[in-house]
């Protein structure tokens, strides 16, 4: 039989479905044919080129060195050959033939055929979307992170599912995920959904549910963070000053936030056992997440940020005057909302966290040194408080020019 014919067999295989009826007929037909090409080539013992070219690299070496495949050197009893190769149940499948090399062809044969219908397997019993994601969500990220992370992958991962959500994994392509991401509109949300899918595709080609990561082909720009300045020294003047004539249920709160530099969740999760107000310090040691308005307490946001952090002495005073345990029994919603009559009130913008930023950035003015302001901060590292946090005002740069200048009298 011509090699032509027998490669136009195994062509048609290929296109056929696992289902197909007619398709173990030509698996027998084609490998009937192969093994009359070989009988006739045993003189030399040697496969043709165009055989050689559809066994793999791999394969090409003796049967008998890869793992799960074994080739008899001697015949049997009978006069035949006998082989075997160990099938992904762990089952043994054997073959035999007139040579050692009968059977190794034999064999070589049954994988690259099985390889075919193994992946066209696959595509059919590949998972949708959201099935695989929400394994990756219990199994991978439910069970080691906090209400926080959780809820923000749920919200990110929305626009994924209302787009991939019944799709097979496997049929999910790198255009699929490009024009998703650039449907989104740019900024933090876009970025932390690539991010999520990213790691949804990435496991699943761990897993073997699919062979390649659509992902690893999209080009998106990734969303530059808007730096959020710290209040300049007028401003946080302007600020106090509002703050018992418009919000004078939190503005203990605010003063607070402004001197001592906490995490809203930090500040909200305070009991008074966590004041020392014979030293004027706070113990931070917990944190609070609101999930659908139920309070989470919980441990910090990093091991960094267990941190004790002094109080002005005027406000310690005010914090033992409170009467209930909880030292600020309000909810972040409430906090929020507040915070936003203030801004409405004033002639620039601020944030719950710029107070935050204006407390560092206060420290570096007070000529603070970055390692005592970071451990303050509760920071893991000392890049985040020094390039993110602090900001350098130009009032405190004309403050300190004098200075400046004395250092290079002799120059």
């Amino acid at each position: 039989m011509e090699q032509a014919e027998i490669k136009s067999l195994l062509e048609k295989i290929k296109e056929l479905n696992d289902d197909d009826t007619s398709l173990k007929v030509l698996q027998l037909a084609a490998e009937s044919m192969a093994f009359e090409q070989l009988k006739t080539l045993r003189g030399n013992d040697e496969p043709s080129k165009d055989i050689k070219a559809e066994i793999s690299s791999e394969e090409d070496n003796m049967l008998i060195n890869i793992s799960g495949i074994s080739v008899n050197a001697k015949p049997r009893a009978d006069g035949r050959y006998q082989g075997y190769l160990t099938a992904d149940d762990g089952k043994r499948k054997y073959f035999y033939g007139g040579s050692s090399r009968e059977v190794e062809e034999k064999i070589k044969f049954y994988r690259k055929q099985n390889a075919v219908s193994g992946i066209r397997r696959k595509k059919q019993n590949s998972p949708t979307f959201n099935e695989f994601a929400d394994e990756w969500y219990k199994t991978y990220k439910e069970p080691n992170l906090k209400i926080k992370s959780l809820t923000t992958i749920k919200s990110v991962l929305s626009r994924a599912r209302q787009n991939f959500g019944d799709k097979k994994m496997s049929n999910i392509s790198t255009d699929d995920v490009q024009k998703m991401l650039i449907s989104m509109p740019q900024g933090r949300t876009r970025d932390l959904c690539k991010q999520y899918v990213n790691q949804i595709f990435e496991k699943a080609k761990a897993k073997r549910v699919i062979r390649e990561n659509p992902c690893d082909g999209v080009e998106i720009k990734k969303h530059v963070k808007q730096h959020k300045p710290a209040l300049t020294r007028a401003e946080q003047t302007e600020f106090l000053a509002h703050l018992d004539k418009v919000e004078s249920r939190y503005a203990l709160l605010f003063r607070f936030l402004l001197s001592t530099g906490l995490r809203i969740g930090e500040a909200l999760a305070l009991t008074k056992k966590d004041i020392d107000f014979e030293k004027c310090t706070v113990n931070v040691c917990k944190d609070v997440v609101f999930d659908k308005n139920k309070r989470i307490v919980q441990t910090p946001k990093s091991a960094t940020s267990y941190r004790t952090v002094p109080v002005p002495q005027a406000i310690c005073e005010e914090l033992k005057d409170i009467k209930t345990d909880d030292i600020f029994p309000f909810s972040y919603n409430a906090v929020n909302k507040a915070i936003q009559r203030l801004r409405a009130n004033l002639g620039f913008n601020v944030t719950i966290h710029t107070l935050r930023h204006t407390y560092v950035t206060r420290l570096e003015e007070a000529n603070v040194s970055p390692k005592v302001k970071q451990a303050l901060m509760g920071h893991s590292s000392l890049e985040m408080t020094q390039n993110v946090y602090t900001d350098t005002q130009t009032e405190y740069l004309e403050s300190m020019s004098d200075s400046i200048r004395k250092v290079f009298n002799a120059v």
